[in-house]
C-alpha cells in the first residue's frame, strides 16, 4: 500500500452548499487557469512601516509624519491577538494540496468536496511547493543547554527548558518577531532619522533603506518558508477530523 502520491490533490468548494456549485467553481478555474487563494486577492499588507520623523519632530504626532510602507510576496497578513500554535496568527497568500492516494482519499473527500485538480508532484515542487510539517500541541520536547570550563572542560553549569512543543514555538517565533527583528528594525528607524536631520547624508539613507531590504528579505525568508509551514494539531481528535497525511502548500 502506497503512503503517498505521485500527484497532490486540491478539493475546491468546500464552504458551497452543493456539489453543482463545487463543479461550476472548479469549471471556472479551469478556464481561467489560475488556481489562487481568495482571501488575499488585490491585498498587500506592509510588514515594515518606516516614519519619517527627523530628531527635532520627535514630539510630533506620528499620524500626521509621512511613512514608506515595505511589504513583501508571498504577503501575509498577521493576527496580533493570536499564537502561532492557534493556526491563525500568520495568514499567507497559499494553496493547499493533498498527498494522499487515490484509494485513500474518502476521509479527505468528505471534508473539503468531491471535485478538485491533481497535478505531478514534480511539477509544484518546480512551482515552489513544500510539505508542511505537523506539530503535535502536546508533543513534548527537552532541550539541555551545558556550560564548561574553558581551560579543564568540566562542566560549569547545565540549564534544562522542557515543555508542550507547541508552545516553544511561540516563544520562538515571538523572540524572533520581538527580540530579534524589532529591535533591529528600530536600531534602522533611528539612523533614518538621525539621517534625515543631517541632510546631508543622503548615503545614510540609501544604506538605511539596503538594510531594510535585507531585513525584509529575511524576514519574509523566515515567516513564509519556516513558520508559515508548521501546522499545529491535536492528536485526541478522532481520526476524521484531521487528515495528517502529507499536506503541501504553494506560495
Amino acid at each position: 500500500m502506497a503512503y503517498v502520491s505521485n500527484n497532490l490533490t486540491h478539493f475546491v468548494g468546500r464552504s458551497l452548499p452543493s456539489d453543482q456549485d463545487r463543479y461550476e467553481l472548479l469549471c471556472k478555474i479551469v478556464r481561467g487557469g489560475v488556481l489562487a487563494d481568495p482571501s488575499h486577492r488585490g491585498r498587500r499588507d506592509p510588514i515594515f512601516r518606516l516614519r519619517m520623523l527627523r530628531k527635532s519632530d520627535s514630539d510630533a504626532d506620528i499620524s500626521t509624519c509621512p511613512e514608506l510602507d515595505y511589504s513583501s510576496y508571498p504577503n501575509v497578513r498577521h493576527d496580533a491577538e493570536s499564537n502561532l500554535s492557534e493556526n491563525t496568527l500568520l495568514r499567507f497568500e497559499i494553496v493547499c494540496f493533498c498527498d494522499i492516494p487515490d484509494a485513500e482519499l474518502a476521509i479527505h473527500c468528505a471534508k473539503y468536496g468531491h471535485f478538485g485538480l491533481a497535478f505531478s508532484k514534480q511539477f509544484l515542487v518546480n512551482k515552489g511547493a513544500s510539505p508542511v510539517m505537523y506539530v503535535p500541541k502536546p508533543g513534548w520536547y527537552e532541550i539541555i543547554l551545558r556550560s564548561h570550563d574553558s581551560i579543564t572542560g568540566k562542566l560549569d553549569e547545565e540549564m534544562r527548558k522542557a515543555g508542550s512543543r507547541a508552545s516553544l514555538m511561540d516563544a520562538a517565533f515571538d523572540f524572533h518577531n520581538h527580540e530579534l527583528a524589532r529591535s533591529r528594525f528600530m536600531e534602522q528607524q533611528e539612523r533614518m532619522r538621525e539621517a534625515f536631520h543631517q541632510l546631508t547624508s543622503f548615503d545614510e539613507v540609501l544604506s538605511v533603506k539596503k538594510d531594510l531590504q535585507a531585513m525584509l528579505l529575511y524576514q519574509t525568508t523566515v515567516e513564509a518558508f519556516i513558520f508559515g509551514y508548521l501546522k499545529f494539531f491535536d492528536p485526541t481528535y478522532p481520526s476524521e477530523e484531521t487528515t495528517l497525511l502529507a499536506a503541501w502548500k504553494s506560495c
